[in-house]
This record gives structure tokens, C-alpha cells and sequence, in this order.
């Protein structure tokens, strides 16, 4: 129905006009922008949390940088990429998210992907919350 090019540019779009939005009511995440972070807009608390853990560690992030075409058709948009390393931070894995870092995984073998799951990301919240004073709850 339509190109591989028109769907390509859409999704740009898309993806850049949902980076300055308020996320939708349907979500579970807390999207705005962090004072501490330089108010840099972050889609939930947890995706916050985690690059004030990378700051705390000094490594240098990149907040969902690149657009990825998959050979599922679809478009995905890694959270973070550190040192070359991509980091998805899900609390809440939707059969197209698991779609997406599954065929992500199988198109670019040569990339590692990490998934802060629910279990890695309640470590994190053990290890910093009193350290980080911006530490974000879950209320």
C-alpha cells in the first residue's frame, strides 16, 4: 500500500513529534522533562532514574538517539545508548515491544542490546534511591 520510503519518513515524524509531547493517558509513564537532567524529556520515571544512575557511574548517554528499521516492518527506537552499548528500559513488555527488541536482536547481532526488566531496575532502585536525591518513586 504504501513505500518503504513514505513509511520510513512517517515514522520520523512520528517519533519526533511524540519526543516533545505529553505521553498519551493510556500510558503508565510519567513523560516530562527533568530539571536535574538537564530538562531533557524522559517518557517515565524509570527511564529518568536509570540515566541518573548512568550519571551517578559517569558514563556518558545518549537519550533515544537513532531510529532502527526492522525487517518486521515496524521502527524502533532504542531508550538509551552508552559506549555503543543500547539499553531498553521496559517495566511493562507488550507483545510489540517483545516483537520489536526480538527482531532488533535477530537484524543487528553485531549490537548488544540490554533490557532493564522489572527485576534489573528494583536492584537499581535498592542500590540508589537513598544515594540519588532526584530518585523518582512510583506512587
Amino acid at each position: 500500500m504504501f513505500s518503504d520510503e513514505f513509511r520510513a519518513k512517517r515514522s520520523i515524524i512520528s517519533a519526533n513529534y511524540m519526543r516533545t509531547q505529553k505521553e498519551h493517558a493510556y500510558t503508565s509513564g510519567r513523560g516530562g522533562k527533568r530539571a536535574d537532567l538537564g530538562m531533557q524529556y524522559f517518557r517515565s520515571r524509570w527511564e529518568a532514574n536509570f540515566a541518573r544512575v548512568l550519571n551517578l557511574w559517569n558514563v556518558k548517554w545518549e537519550y533515544e538517539p537513532e531510529q532502527i528499521a526492522l525487517s518486521c516492518q515496524k521502527t524502533y527506537i532504542p531508550d538509551f545508548v552508552c559506549e555503543g552499548v543500547y539499553y531498553e528500559v521496559k517495566g511493562w513488555m507488550k507483545p510489540i515491544d517483545k516483537l520489536k527488541i526480538d527482531t532488533f536482536m535477530k537484524d543487528h547481532p553485531e549490537k548488544t542490546l540490554v533490557v532493564i526488566d522489572e527485576f534489573v531496575y528494583r536492584r537499581l532502585m535498592h542500590d540508589f534511591k537513598r544515594i540519588i536525591p532526584e530518585w523518582e518513586e512510583n506512587k
